[in-house]
């Protein structure tokens, strides 16, 4: 019985991590893939954990498997949303170059993006699972069952902190990724102005400089993508550095 209410609680958590992090929460992989990932995982993680100690009659073990679960989305998620940026930057970078026109409904993420977004997107999460990230999200899952074993009812909402803390940079993160385009923009916009003062019969706004900000956008585009790929890969690092600092917020032993 211990051993089945051990293997329970761990299949929450892992489930909440499944379906929240980058990659395994994209609508194109079946609910049955997601489901045996989290079953396999469960396997693995369950004889080797702690294993509980208390009696948990059925209130108290739906609300230690719904704490379980929003551990791991807390888990899960805060990568997601460190992920986010990239959409941002897109964005931004999109508007800037005259391709905000092009938004196309993403139905893999569930969100609209410019054909520049979803390449972005796409890079950096072949750099996350290209990288090992995604495994040392899974070592940072298996360690918070020594951190936070199961049969401690956490208080997740604590963890929301951290959500915060990863998301109050985010904007930041995005404007850092986008500003070599923002800059070229700002630069031809300044170079056309002084044209159309010199030649006043032409608009060159409109007749050469949004063709002009297309094409110069998408070469040098094309050039800092790597940079802002680089950048976007040290900053997932880093907020995977952050994760564990669930555990304490959470109310485990940090350990």
């Amino acid at each position: 019985m211990t051993v089945l209410l051990t293997a329970g609680l761990v299949l929450a958590r892992v489930v909440g991590l499944v379906v929240s992090m980058p990659v395994l929460n994209s609508r194109s992989i079946p609910v049955l893939i997601k489901a045996l990932i989290a079953i396999l995982l469960t396997a693995l993680l369950a004889p080797v954990v702690p294993q509980t100690k208390l009696d948990l009659g059925l209130e108290l073990l739906l609300v230690s498997m719904l704490s379980e679960f929003m551990l791991g989305v807390l888990m899960g998620g805060g990568m997601t949303l460190v992920f986010s940026s990239m959409s941002i930057m897109s964005g931004i970078v999109s508007t800037q170059i005259g391709q905000a026109a092009s938004m196309q409904f993403n139905p893999t993420m569930s969100f609209m993006a410019t054909p520049v977004g979803n390449m972005s997107i796409f890079l950096a999460l072949s750099i996350f699972l290209g990288s090992n990230s995604h495994l040392v999200l899974l070592e940072i899952l298996a360690e918070s069952f020594y951190a936070v074993p199961v049969d401690h009812v956490v208080n997740p909402i604590n963890g929301v902190q951290l959500w915060l803390e990863l998301g109050q940079g985010i904007f930041l993160i995005a404007l850092k990724m986008a500003i070599p385009i923002i800059l070229l923009v700002l630069l031809i916009n300044a170079f056309l102005a002084i044209l159309s003062k010199i030649a006043q019969t032409m608009n060159m706004f409109f007749s050469v400089g949004f063709i002009v900000a297309i094409y110069i956008g998408l070469i040098l585009f094309s050039f800092v993508l790597p940079n802002i790929l680089a950048y976007n890969h040290e900053v997932m690092n880093q907020a995977l550095l952050e994760i564990p600092k669930l555990f304490d917020l959470v109310g485990g032993d940090g350990g």
